[in-house]
């Protein structure tokens, strides 16, 4: 059984209070080095996570709070601006790989 340093809960606004409906959940795995990990709250792995790769991403340590948020905002919303300046700043990478944010 895997364990996490930490979990944040990604989804829209609930329409009748101060909470959010979570449609995805985003972990920080620490083991040897971090990871990121973006799951559907079906559990699945996101795959599609866009620009690059397989959903597991090893965040860089100065930044690692940013890199989370990026990996959800750009496997969640998909926002096309984002999408397309985030193209421009990672390098492509073997499916199945994590993608190592500090070499991008």
């Amino acid at each position: 059984m895997a364990t996490h340093t930490a979990q944040i809960l990604v989804g829209p606004s609930h329409p009748y209070h101060d909470g959010i409906i979570p449609s995805h959940a985003l972990y920080l795995s620490e083991n040897s080095r971090p990871g990121w990990i973006l799951k559907t709250i079906g559990g699945a792995i996101q795959s599609d996570v866009a620009p690059v790769g397989t959903g597991i991403w090893i965040p860089t340590l100065e930044t690692m709070i940013d890199d989370g948020i990026l990996m959800a905002v750009l496997g969640v919303l998909k926002d096309p601006t984002i999408v397309e300046m985030a193209k421009t700043h990672f390098h492509q990478h073997d499916r199945g790989q994590p993608t190592e944010l500090y070499q991008d």
